[in-house]
């Protein structure tokens, strides 16, 4: 008589780098999986401005900014290692560095040198770059806010500084970048429009 293998994974557990069994919704399972949808999401921005780089009206402001994302993908990864193992008992110790964020703030002030910034909250979206852009912003406030409650529920962890500056700085990185590639051309919130649109369908 044939059995199906016994598997973690299909009691919802997995193990953790340090080799701990954990339930897949413990934290130390959540964080890298909240790294991995960021992580995903800039490989899709890659891909789009890849495409773009194809096209005869290519942007320059696509030029290198590729190189820039694989490099946070793989600080990204430094990052799940360390939610997976708060406590550094794994072979992989490697952290994010003042070096590392400190590199980050100089890309977002290089960037902020050639945005034109919004004086008060816009809608989203002015075009599908600045959108994607957006979305990684999102994303990395959700990673930022999982690991805050990780470092709370795993008192004396061993995660660096550093690690926490790095994402917080990520989302104001991928804010200036999305403003970049509007160009000031943005969408204002106009507030009339509560009233306005309710008006126009009772007509």
């Amino acid at each position: 008589m044939n059995t199906t293998p016994i598997h973690p994974g299909d009691h919802g557990q997995t193990h953790t780098l340090a080799g701990t069994l954990i339930f897949k919704n413990d934290l130390r399972a959540v964080v890298p999986g909240t790294v991995d949808e960021l992580v995903t999401h800039l490989s899709m921005v890659k891909l789009k401005l890849q495409e773009q780089r194809k096209s005869p009206v290519c942007s320059p402001e696509t030029d290198g900014i590729c190189s820039i994302l694989t490099w946070i993908q793989t600080c990204c990864f430094i990052i799940a290692a360390r939610a997976s193992d708060p406590y550094c008992e794994s072979s992989f110790q490697r952290q994010i560095t003042e070096h590392e964020v400190n590199f980050l703030t100089q890309l977002s002030e290089q960037e902020k040198q050639k945005a034109a910034m919004p004086r008060s909250f816009i809608i989203p979206g002015a075009n599908e770059n600045s959108c994607l852009f957006d979305i990684a912003r999102i994303l990395a406030r959700n990673l930022e806010r999982g690991y805050i409650d990780l470092a709370q529920q795993f008192s004396g962890h061993q995660i660096a500084a550093p690690t926490f500056a790095f994402i917080n700085r990520l989302s104001d990185f991928f804010y200036v970048v999305a403003r970049a590639f509007e160009k000031g051309k943005f969408i204002p919130i106009d507030y009339q429009l509560i009233q306005q649109i309710p008006q126009q369908y009772q007509k």
